[in-house]
Parts: structure tokens; sequence; C-alpha cells
């Protein structure tokens, strides 16, 4: 059990400060560019902690550990890259107003 956890806040951390790296300095201008219009005047801080502590728990059941216990990188990367894959579709295959696949609108003349 104690694996686990120093597992889970080492992740936390390395997540935390990435994403406050990306999300504080990198991104800002490009998503102000591209999607202001879809951004909530200030965080919804709650909802921002619920996400990081599910998603770090997905981490490291679903990639890290595997790829520790099967001792191959390779293996953590590629299950790394299907759970962002998850992740992702998650938003874009339920959220309305995604551009990447909007099924809704899609103009079928097959049927």
């Amino acid at each position: 059990m104690a694996i686990w956890v120093k597992r889970y806040l080492l992740t936390l951390v390395i997540l935390l400060a990435l994403d406050a790296l990306w999300l504080g300095v990198v991104a800002p201008p490009f998503y102000q560019a591209e999607i202001g219009f879809l951004m909530a005047a200030s965080p919804n801080w709650g909802a921002a902690g619920a996400f990081y502590l599910l998603f770090v728990a997905g981490l490291v059941v679903f990639v890290i550990s595997p790829g520790i216990e099967a001792g191959t990188p390779g293996r953590a990367a590629w299950r790394g890259a299907f759970f962002g894959l998850i992740t992702y579709a998650t938003y874009d295959l339920t959220n309305p107003e995604s551009s990447a696949i909007n099924f809704a609108n899609a103009n079928s003349s097959c049927c």
C-alpha cells in the first residue's frame, strides 16, 4: 500500500508542476485566442481538484504501476498514450462545443 501512496503523491506533484507551467505560463495566450469564449472568468477550483485527484489515480492504476511492474518503460508509454486518448476522447465526444467531432450536426446523406 505504501508504494501506491508514494507513486500517487509523486505523480500528483509532477502533474501539478507541469500543468502549472503549461496553464500558467505557456498556454494562456493560445487558449485565450482560440477558446476564450468557452473559458470561465475564474477556475472552478473544486472541480479542478476533483479532476486532478481522479486523473492521478487513473495514471497510477492504469499506466505507472503496470509499467513499473512490467519493468518496461515502453509499456508504460503505450499505456499512457492510450489512457490519454481515452481521457481526451471523453471530452471531445461528450462536449457539444467540441470541434473535434460533432455528431449532432454531421451531414448524413447515407441514411
